[in-house]
């Protein structure tokens, strides 16, 4: 008995260092991501479009060697903006292309049938649009227990606060907010930062 105890303690010793040894020498892609805080202004003011809009369809793709997930969303409302049609795409980071997938921390992202308010931008190589200041520039709608609807801020991943003795709002103070008042909010932002 005392020889299959120590036997199966050798064993479990040569298997933790075989794992620990793999662990260190394999090769790992999973990079943490650091933003900075914006504000409500911040964002409006770089975007070229804020608007209420549902996801319709998604599809992803490789893009100079990372995974690019299009999404097909419906415009319900546009809140800063002009000449919108009824339906754009909207590129996000991230995805899943066969059975290889990629998380970017820190990066919007949607739920088919989920609605959100966004503030977009466009990528200045093609002109797709993006969501402005990546998850801090989407507003995920959802239902309160009284049935209000309310805006989250999705995962931003870590954020440092740049702010020197400013008074806008980060948008991270959004989260759990009335969807109407953050709307209004948005389009107030919007004329602030693109009055002409």
């Amino acid at each position: 008995m005392m020889r299959k105890t120590k036997l199966l303690s050798s064993f479990l010793v040569a298997l933790s260092l075989s794992v620990t040894t793999v662990m260190t020498i394999a090769p790992s892609d999973a990079d943490a991501s650091v933003s900075v805080a914006l504000s409500l202004d911040d964002v409006a003011k770089t975007s070229t479009l804020a608007a209420r809009v549902v996801p319709r369809a998604q599809t992803s793709a490789w893009e100079d060697g990372r995974i690019v997930t299009t999404t097909r969303v419906a415009v319900e409302r546009v809140l800063g903006g002009r000449g919108v049609p009824s339906e754009i795409d909207v590129k996000t980071l991230g995805g899943r292309v066969g059975n290889i997938g990629q998380i970017v921390e820190g990066e919007a992202s949607f739920a088919i049938g989920t609605s959100s308010i966004v503030l977009l931008v466009p990528r200045a190589s093609d002109g797709a649009l993006f969501v402005n200041g990546r998850a801090q520039g989407q507003l995920v709608i959802q239902r309160a227990k009284d049935n209000r609807e309310i805006v989250r801020v999705a995962s931003t991943g870590a954020l440092v606060d740049r702010r020197r003795a400013r008074t806008e709002e980060l948008v991270t103070a959004f989260d759990g907010r009335d969807a109407e008042d953050a709307s209004r909010e948005i389009v107030r932002a919007w004329e602030r930062t693109h009055a002409r």
